[in-house]
């Protein structure tokens, strides 16, 4: 501080002193109020800067904490960067295994166009294979016949020879007895005349012409067994031989039938492959930074290049799409941290820009107080030098020793007065040095944040961990590859969907053919059921012929008990044939009562095609009775043919009988006659000898047609039989067809009465709406939901939640033609709630709690309902989360109270307006020269003071 000077007063009057000092004091009194009020303005100065550099402390520690956010953020990028290049080359390998899958698929076509030819020669011999049987089939029907036919042959001719036998045997007998008659009568030779050896020369060439004849017979006979039995044994090969083939056939269609196992099994384990792939969803949720960086740390290290690669060649396809569905998982992840960066970098130069503008609006404040402070100073400069000329003044003049009092009072006065006002000038000094401290931290404070800024910029062209010189530039490479590599992954999956729906379009082709198969498979076993048939058939005609031959053995009893048969076969005709028209009698009586009854009803269209179901059934029922009335009527017919071939086989049979009697009474009155007669009666026992045979020759003829009668009889009456069986079997459904008349005639009287109260429905509807009803929107509209509603299924219930809340789910309508309709449809009903037309408002006054998993289910966002286990683990998170925020919220209140009591932080009850408003202070100039708020009141408070003194 600069020493006052002192004012020479010697040489002055008292009166100039007096005046002197006392403006000096005026002048005095008006600095230390000015300075007073300086003082206090530059403690509230003070106040307000030590808050500012408070909240510029605060503002830097949160721009610290947000650069140290911002390099983790480059770390996570970094991190997000060496994952992009992890995930390009999991994609080179995935490209890689899809080709190794596509050539894989290749192969699998060629392997199925392989198995298409197989099966085309598979069907191909099928075909020969089932023409070959056909034609074995027709090949056993004409050896079946032929065997019919050669056994017909062999029967008679092991007849015929028997026949020969006996006449050889009777031939033989008689030859000797001839000769011995000729012996006998050698002796008498003599007596007998020219005449008689003339008649026995004649009888012995007779004779012996008939031997020849019967022997070439015998011949022919022999050579007729020889040939048939060489058919026989031709027969017996062909069908060694076909039964070889069969058997061949057999164990082709058993290999095809395991190639076909083998080849569906393989099929199947294909098709729930592609099932799982497709119910295989693919989902990359956005997630938020912690989340994802507690996923980086929970997550494995990456194996090596070498061991994923021998990992992804030895993989299946199944396992490659859900690598590659985590790696679009990472790829989404990764868009969402560039896009939550960029966020970051946003609101971070929006913040900048802020301070900008509040750093500006205090370099404006701290120049308006610059100014101020050396406005003051120029004062204090001025008062300091009006001190030294009183001094001079002092010195130059005399004191008189009158008021010597007065000027004692006055000089104490005036060095209070000097004391008072050097200690204004100390504060004043220390809160210049205050004031020159504040400056030097707001520099600092100016100095450190543009080191923040010149590091922001930094950080945003610091080159990255991998090499880059430009982020942005970095960021733009990473976004391409990105979008080349879900471009390429988009192109993997077209291929992918192209290739899985060739493989179902081959699928389906191997479904046909593996269908073709087993339709092949049943034929085949349908034909060999046909050869068993076939071979049991030929066993039962060998077993019938057998049957025929001892029947015709027997004679007698059997011709009886067919004739039970046909008794037996008319009574149950007559019978079927009342029991016929009394049905035909109920048809006609249901038919007569329906026809009125039906002429004025309107029939509905579903009423309208149960009717058409039962017309149908009912004109079957005519056909069928018609049917069966041909039937019986050719029955009859057979019936009384059959009879009448009984009774003339009846009348050969007695005849033969009685033949049969006569001739063996004359053969015994013959051999009576021959032992007694002479040699005289030989002619005569001779010709009854030959008539004995020719009778029995005729014997056997009709003997052989009784036996193919019989034969013909027989399959008759079994043909008989198997029709009686087929119109029991008719009978039974029409007593079934009756019942179901009966049913269908109570269904159609419930549904008259029906059809009659929505009749009257409809009339009433139709009278109150009018003719515009047909034109009216809101009808079609009604109409159009009747229609899905007729159409659709019935709801089906899929959970109950904690709450209650009962969820449904309702099928696709197939026939409606609205898009909403294209997916089903769900809802949910509250507990108190039976059905979903009930208003819910009016159950309870609590409003609806569904859990967002059902939530999110109800509206289409996932295909498969929750569980209580998924809905239980994310509450669990959820309450771990709001848990986790609340402690963080009061940890942050408890540092804030901590930061208000220490003084560190203002507690301002303002709104948010207020603050954020341009500030306005007392002591600072509005308007440059106009002076302080404080510093105006002050001039006019001193004015007042020095106006009243003068008073």
């Amino acid at each position: 501080m600069e020493p006052p000077v002192e004012i020479n007063m010697e040489g002055m009057s008292l009166d100039e002193k007096c005046n002197i000092l006392y403006e000096e004091n005026k002048k005095l009194k008006i600095d230390l109020s000015s300075l007073q009020l300086s003082n206090r303005s530059l403690v509230n100065q003070n106040r307000d800067v030590k808050k500012k550099v408070m909240d510029y402390r605060l503002q830097i520690s949160d721009l610290e904490g947000r650069l140290k956010k911002l390099e983790s953020v480059s770390q996570d990028l970094v991190d997000a960067q060496n994952q992009c290049e992890s995930m390009r080359i999991a994609l080179d390998k995935a490209e890689t295994s899809v080709s190794s899958i596509e050539y894989r698929a290749t192969q699998a076509e060629e392997k199925l166009q392989k198995k298409e030819r197989d099966h085309e020669k598979v069907n191909a011999a099928l075909k020969e294979m089932e023409d070959r049987l056909k034609t074995v089939s027709g090949e056993r029907e004409s050896l079946s016949q032929k065997t019919a036919k050669l056994e017909a042959d062999l029967s008679e001719a092991l007849n015929q020879v028997k026949d020969f036998d006996k006449c050889k045997q009777q031939l033989g007998a008689k030859t000797e007895l001839l000769d011995k008659l000729l012996s006998s009568s050698g002796t008498e030779s003599s007596d007998i005349s020219a005449e008689n050896s003339a008649a026995l020369a004649a009888a012995n060439s007779y004779f012996q012409q008939q031997q020849a004849q019967l022997e070439q017979e015998l011949t022919d006979t022999q050579s007729q067994l020889k040939h048939a039995l060489e058919n026989v044994n031709t027969t017996t090969s062909s069908l060694t031989e076909l039964q070889t083939q069969f058997d061949a056939v057999q164990k082709e269609q058993k290999e095809l039938t395991e190639k076909c196992q083998s080849q569906e099994t393989k099929i199947k384990d294909l098709t729930a492959q592609q099932k799982k792939m497709k119910d295989a969803r693919i989902i990359g949720p956005a997630m938020p930074p912690w989340i994802a960086g507690a996923e980086k740390k929970s997550r494995p290290e990456q194996p090596t290049e070498q061991s994923t690669m021998q990992t992804l060649e030895n993989d299946d396809s199944t396992t490659l799409k859900n690598k590659i569905l985590n790696l679009e998982k990472q790829v989404n992840e990764l868009n969402n941290l560039l896009t939550y960066r960029e966020d970051v970098i946003l609101r971070i130069h929006e913040e900048i820009s802020k301070k900008a503008s509040q750093l500006e609006a205090l370099e404006v404040e701290r120049s308006s107080l610059k100014a101020q402070v050396e406005i003051m100073k120029k004062e204090s400069g001025n008062k300091r030098g009006a001190p030294e000329v009183e001094k001079k003044d002092k010195k130059e003049k005399k004191e008189t020793p009158d008021n010597g009092a007065q000027i004692a009072e006055l000089e104490a006065e005036c060095e209070r007065l000097r004391a008072k006002r050097d200690r204004e000038y100390q504060r004043r000094k220390r809160v210049e040095a205050e004031l020159d401290e504040f400056e030097q931290e707001i520099n600092k404070q100016r100095e450190k944040l543009k080191q923040m800024e010149e590091a922001m910029e930094k950080r945003k062209n610091a080159p990255t961990a991998a090499g880059d010189k430009d982020e942005k530039s970095k960021i733009a490479a990473l976004q391409s590859t990105l979008s080349q590599l879900r471009m390429d992954n988009e192109a993997k999956r077209s291929e992918m969907f192209d290739l899985r729906s060739k493989f179902e379009d081959k699928c389906n082709a191997f479904d046909k053919i593996s269908g073709e198969m087993k339709r092949k498979e049943a034929k085949s076993s349908e034909l060999e059921q046909k050869l068993h048939g076939t071979e049991e058939e030929l066993e039962q005609t060998k077993k019938d012929l057998e049957f025929v031959r001892c029947q015709v053995v027997r004679g007698g009893p059997e011709v009886q008990r067919l004739q039970g048969d046909v008794k037996t076969l008319e009574t149950s005709n007559a019978f079927l044939k009342a029991e016929l028209e009394g049905t035909k009698e109920q048809l006609l009586q249901v038919q007569e009562n329906l026809e009125p009854k039906v002429s004025y009803v309107k029939i509905a269209p579903q009423d309208q095609e149960e009717l058409d179901v039962v017309c149908r059934k009912l004109t079957e029922l005519e056909r069928l009775y018609s049917q069966s009335q041909q039937a019986n009527h050719s029955k009859e017919t057979e019936n009384g043919n059959l009879k009448v071939k009984m009774e003339e086989s009846e009348t050969r049979i007695k005849s033969l009988e009685e033949e049969v009697k006569e001739l063996q009474a004359a053969g015994g009155k013959k051999r009576k006659r021959e032992e007694e007669a002479a040699a005289a009666d030989t002619k005569r026992s001779r010709r009854s000898r030959f008539e004995e045979d020719d009778s029995s020759t005729t014997y056997c003829s009709n003997c052989a047609k009784t036996r193919a009668k019989l034969i013909e009889t027989e399959s008759q009456l079994k043909a008989a039989l198997e029709r009686e069986s087929s119109l029991r079997s008719q009978l039974k459904d029409f007593k079934a067809a009756g019942g179901k008349a009966g049913e269908t005639q109570s269904q159609l009287t419930t549904h008259r009465r029906n059809l009659k109260l929505t009749c009257e429905a409809a009339e009433r509807l139709l009278s109150a709406l009018g003719p515009s009803m047909y034109d009216d929107p809101a009808w079609r509209k009604i109409v159009q939901s009747l229609r899905a509603g007729w159409n659709t299924g019935k709801p089906v219930k899929v959970g109950v939640d904690r709450m209650g809340n009962k969820y449904f789910e309702q099928p696709i309508n197939p026939a409606s033609q609205q898009r909403h309709a294209s997916r089903s449809q769900r809802y949910v009903l509250l507990p108190e709630q039976s059905e979903l037309d009930q208003p819910w408002m009016s159950l309870s006054g609590n409003l609806p709690n569904v859990p967002n998993e059902w939530n999110m289910w109800l509206r289409h966002q996932r295909e498969q309902p929750p569980t209580e286990e998924e809905i239980a683990k994310n509450e669990k998170m959820i309450q771990t989360r709001r848990e986790r925020g609340r402690l963080f919220e009061e940890q942050h209140e408890k540092e804030r109270r901590e930061m208000i009591e220490r003084g560190e932080l203002h507690e301002d009850d303002q709104s948010e307006e207020k603050r954020n408003a341009f500030p306005v202070y007392k002591d600072v100039e509005l308007r440059a020269g106009d002076g302080s708020i404080d510093d105006r009141t002050a001039g006019r408070a001193g004015l007042r003071q020095v106006e009243e003194e003068k008073k």
